[in-house]
């Protein structure tokens, strides 16, 4: 492909720091379809890398993506409608399953309210599985899905508080929960992890706080039954603001990221935190970020390897490439 090459990457990193770009997206219409802005986490199907972008060129709507360890992309989907695939992949039962931002059948959103989306790594064949209904909470999942026996538990943002859902692999989607007035989370940017039976994910605003228009943030449970409680509400300032990524369970300690708070740094916002807390609400700050050079805004949940935890930011850093800082990987030894 020519052109150049300023659409996002897929990369490879050692925990020593040795990077290696498996493959960098394009906006080239003259050579053909490719992705671009890749928005969400990657997944491993026996050896074949899985993902999505949010755009694709061509002026379409996003793309479901395969790369080799090799570096050899396939595009497997691209979105000729509104669709905009934000969350993570998930295998079940042969199938990869995913979430649209938009699309789907719904009338009650401009672009459609978003949906579950199936497809076959096998025939790249798949399909819609669920339309998001309902402006006010059903609509707009930015996450992925989790699978617990067979059932796929998930958020939706909405254009009010946002939801909780679950759906079936036939189809058959339910409300679990409704985000009701803020202080109980608004905006569930993130997706859910299952801790013993009970699931816990984060509002991106929401929780009580007035150092943060409409809240700082939760971090909550709901039972499978609908039982929803706010283990801690964000505080800003020297505390996190604004959780948009999954959580983290090491040994029933959640570990998880806040895009702002933990100072006065990036504008007064703060460069965001990397926090843990016990199942019973025990909050603590494990490192906050300064931009420069540890990096900004970590947007991204983090993963463990051995004794450490690995993310990225979205900002910061040391090159000058970029006007804030193009980015980081980081550990954090918890």
């Amino acid at each position: 492909m020519g052109g150049v090459r300023a659409y996002g990457t897929v990369f490879a990193i050692t925990t020593t720091g040795a990077e290696s770009v498996l493959y960098s997206f394009e906006n080239c219409i003259r050579c053909a379809f490719d992705g671009t802005y890749p928005s969400s986490a990657l997944l491993n199907v026996s050896g074949t890398i899985y993902g999505t972008t949010y755009e694709a060129s061509g002026g379409q709507y996003g793309t479901v993506f395969s790369i080799t360890p090799g570096g050899v992309e396939n595009l497997i989907a691209i979105f000729p409608y509104p669709a905009n695939p934000l969350g993570g992949l998930i295998y079940a039962k042969g199938l990869i399953y995913y979430t649209t931002s938009a699309g789907g059948g719904s009338t009650a959103c401009p672009n459609g309210c978003g949906t579950v989306s199936e497809i076959d790594p096998t025939t790249n064949q798949g399909g819609i599985l669920v339309s998001f209904p309902n402006a006010l909470t059903l609509a707009a999942p930015m996450s992925g899905l989790l699978n617990v026996g067979g059932t796929f538990y998930g958020t939706t943002t909405g254009f009010g508080y946002g939801g909780v859902f679950k759906v079936t692999s036939n189809g058959d989607e339910t409300t679990v929960y409704a985000f009701k007035s803020g202080a109980d989370g608004a905006i569930p940017a993130s997706g859910l992890i299952n801790v013993n039976g009970t699931l816990y994910g984060t509002t991106s605003a929401g929780g009580g706080s007035t150092k943060c228009q409409g809240g700082c943030g939760t971090i909550y449970k709901v039972t499978r039954a609908g039982k929803e409680t706010v283990i801690h509400s964000f505080a800003g300032g020297t505390d996190g603001a604004t959780p948009t990524a999954n959580l983290l369970n090491v040994d029933g300690i959640l570990y998880g990221t806040t895009s702002a708070g933990g100072g006065k740094g990036c504008g007064g916002h703060g460069c965001g935190t990397v926090f843990k807390i016990s199942l019973s609400g025990a909050e603590s700050i494990e490192h906050t970020f300064k931009g420069f050079p540890d990096g900004a805004s970590p947007m991204a949940g983090l993963i463990k390897v051995s004794a450490k935890l690995y993310g990225t930011t979205t900002s910061g850093g040391s090159s000058a490439n970029c006007p804030n800082g193009c980015g980081t990987v980081f550990e954090v030894k918890p």
